[in-house]
């Protein structure tokens, strides 16, 4: 599964980069410009919420199996924000490329059941976990049109984790204090991005822009005791963007 799933993001990527690439020639002519062109073109503004969506890679039917069917483990999928800042080049008129750096939650949670050796309820744990992460990404995006309105993108991102927070709750014994878990997680995490999105202008110089955004865990958020988790996601930004 995890083969078809990077397969079809390099599928999607080829795609993105032959349709760029194919622009940008076409769009050769437009480069030689009387003025020498600026290398920040736009600043971007950006923020909005974000759903993660927790792979577990085979860890429930593991934990299953080891304890006899006595532990059934199950992650489940939470909210999150993310906001930041993106400077923008614009190669050509349909072509631009953008670095952003975000600031970003990614929310899980995930339960744990344990039954006794007849089938029947022992007790509940469950754990709410949430990773502060500062992200750097290089975005080609492409617009559909002269207008420059629908556009499509496509991209990578570095994420670095500099917080992690873990909310455990006991069937026995109720909710317990926040305990750090940064120890337990990938200090730095790689993810490929692509999306869709759409600008409308306020004025000559200002736009706004609604993107969504999907996102796969290209390497393993946590990995540890033979328990490996990558964390996927969908966001929804909302972008106030200047042209200089």
């Amino acid at each position: 599964m995890l083969r078809s799933y990077k397969s079809l993001a390099i599928f999607f990527y080829t795609v993105l980069l032959l349709i760029s690439f194919n622009a940008f020639c076409q769009s050769t002519p437009d480069l030689k410009l009387k003025e020498r062109k600026k290398l920040i073109s736009k600043v971007e503004l950006f923020g909005g919420p974000s759903l993660w969506i927790p792979n577990d890679h085979g860890w429930a039917e593991f934990l299953l199996k080891l304890s006899d069917d006595q532990i059934i483990y199950k992650a489940k999928s939470e909210t999150g924000y993310q906001f930041g800042l993106s400077l923008v080049q614009s190669i050509s008129k349909r072509f631009e490329i953008q670095g952003k750096i975000l600031k970003v939650r990614v929310h899980y949670s995930s339960q744990e059941t344990n039954l006794d050796v007849h089938r029947n309820f022992s007790s509940k744990l469950e754990f709410d976990q949430r990773n502060d992460q500062i992200v750097l990404s290089l975005v080609p995006t492409y617009f559909l049109s002269d207008k420059n309105r629908l556009h499509i993108f496509g991209g990578l991102s570095y994420a670095f984790l500099t917080r992690s927070l873990e909310y455990a709750t006991y069937s026995f014994a109720g909710p317990q204090p926040a305990l750090n878990t940064i120890d337990g997680f990938e200090k730095r995490v790689i993810n490929a991005l692509l999306g869709v999105g759409y600008c409308h202008p306020i004025s000559k110089r200002i736009e706004t822009s609604l993107r969504i955004q999907g996102e796969y865990g290209l390497s393993y958020t946590s990995s540890q005791n033979q328990q490996n988790i990558s964390i996927n996601g969908v966001s929804m930004s909302v972008a106030l963007r200047y042209s200089r």
